[in-house]
């Protein structure tokens, strides 16, 4: 690895990182400059936190790799743009309001076996708008994805309005979808997945479906069996 952080990291100026950047357990690193360059993997480990703040607005990242669990979170706050992300434990990708719209776009999202992938809204706050795009995305067996909300302060944040996925691919993987937000899936495929969402009027739409085996439910399905 070329640089390692602990602790709390703040960068504002220019870093160009020629290998790897990895953020250890309990570490957090706030970015508020757009000159930031990672030649290979930008690693978050264990409960590791970055927050992509408003000065870096338009940030290009290559590839972000999140070894991760629950404490762990990797947060946008306007216009960053992911080439690739891979999740292997528990991964939080989260977006946030700032005096702005906010937005993060992934290229390809490629989830380990049993992984959880967390979108987390809580950039629709204050009149707003937060949107998340994903172009391909690979569930690994028996993994999770999962749209839900979250607080802004005390305030309580949707999931996202049409989290919007261009082809989604899984085995034997669940699509999860929370109360007041929605999914829209142009193509999935795979075999044995599952879609859960909390009613249908707020649920997961497939334009094309080549998975085999997919069963749709609802929470209140879940909850009588």
């Amino acid at each position: 690895k070329d640089f390692s952080a602990l602790g709390m990291t703040a960068l504002y100026g220019k870093l160009n990182v020629t290998n790897d950047l990895a953020l250890e357990d309990k570490a957090t690193l706030i970015v508020e400059s757009k000159d930031l360059t990672i030649a290979n993997d930008f690693e978050l480990w264990d409960g590791a936190k970055v927050q992509i703040r408003s000065a870096a607005d338009g940030l290009h990242l290559k590839r972000v790799v999140l070894n991760t669990n629950d404490d762990s979170y990797f947060q946008a706050y306007r216009n960053l743009t992911v080439d690739a992300v891979e999740v292997n434990g528990r991964g939080r990708i989260n977006t946030y309001a700032d005096g702005s719209d906010s937005s993060i776009s992934i290229g390809t999202l490629t989830a380990a076996d049993n992984a959880v992938v967390t979108f987390e809204n809580t950039g629709s706050f204050d009149g707003h708008k937060s949107t998340a795009s994903v172009q391909t995305i690979t569930l690994g067996e028996g993994s999770t994805l999962r749209n839900i909300g979250g607080t802004h302060g005390d305030v309580p944040v949707p999931p996202f309005n049409s989290l919007q996925i261009e082809t989604a691919r899984g085995m034997n993987a669940l699509i999860q979808n929370l109360e007041d937000g929605s999914i829209a899936i142009d193509t999935l495929t795979g075999s044995g997945n599952a879609i859960e969402v909390a009613t249908v009027d707020h649920g997961v739409t497939v334009a094309k479906n080549e998975s085999s085996g997919l069963v749709y439910r609802t929470t209140d399905d879940v909850d009588r069996n």
